[in-house]
């Protein structure tokens, strides 16, 4: 369970916009440091310990119209610096190009980061150039 703590205005400047046990209310928004979706709930990989069960989940893949949902909904009193987009691997998602454009048009955050293992990173560099974009990518094995 996480233990919230409510910020002055005072104190504001003071907080780690990266820290989820930190919190703000600016202009109507609970303003913190992330938001984690999982994509995806299978991986590519069978680590040992691996804190998702992963290796030993089925295939599932996120619905992308209750994303585009919730996004919407939570956009309208939430704000965050990084919107995580996690797994299982987040890469084995059909439809990553589009949960991201998803995100992004949401504005519920500053930047979309993936969390991956890597292992699969050349997929959305790929698509990543297209568009003339780099995603911002945070390893973890």
């Amino acid at each position: 369970m996480k233990i919230y703590k409510k910020i002055s205005k005072e104190n504001r400047r003071n907080i780690n916009p990266l820290n989820s046990f930190n919190y703000a209310i600016i202009d109507g928004k609970i303003k913190t440091g992330f938001l984690e979706i999982n994509v995806v709930k299978h991986c590519n990989l069978s680590c040992r310990g691996c804190s998702h069960a992963a290796p030993t989940i089925k295939k599932d893949l996120m619905d992308i119209e209750k994303l585009e949902k919730y996004l919407t909904l939570l956009s309208t009193f939430f704000r965050c610096k990084r919107l995580r987009i996690l797994g299982g691997e987040p890469l084995l998602n059909p439809n990553l190009e589009t949960i991201i454009r998803k995100g992004r048009k949401s504005n519920i955050a500053d930047k979309v980061q993936i969390v991956t293992n890597g292992v699969l990173i050349s997929r959305i560099e790929k698509e990543g150039r297209k568009e003339g974009r780099r995603e911002y990518f945070f390893f973890n094995r």
